[in-house]
């Protein structure tokens, strides 16, 4: 399990998050890494909540690995934003 080498409760929450979802998919760092364009060393210091992401990345990181619109909101308090997730419509028939 990941130590978060953070203050910031939010941030070692979301950087735990971020891991739970990776491994859920079975995916490596540098798989994660490669999807989104960043060095995996970068990943490595997210998860461990020694570095804090942009809200690009994070949102590039969370778009590959198709987290939910609730997961998506709590994780933006991991980068300190204030932006809003507005969840999908559904097209009514």
């Amino acid at each position: 399990m990941a130590v978060c080498h953070t203050i910031r409760m939010a941030h070692c929450q979301g950087a735990l998050m971020l891991r739970a979802l990776r491994e859920k998919k079975g995916w490596s760092q540098k798989k994660l890494a490669g999807k989104v364009h960043i060095d995996p060393s970068t990943l490595q210091k997210i998860e461990a909540g020694t570095r804090r992401p942009s809200v690009e990345v994070l949102e590039a990181l969370l778009g590959a690995l198709g987290a939910s619109h609730k997961a998506r909101s709590e994780a933006l308090a991991f980068v300190g934003s204030s932006r809003v997730v507005v969840p999908p419509t559904s097209k009514a028939a």
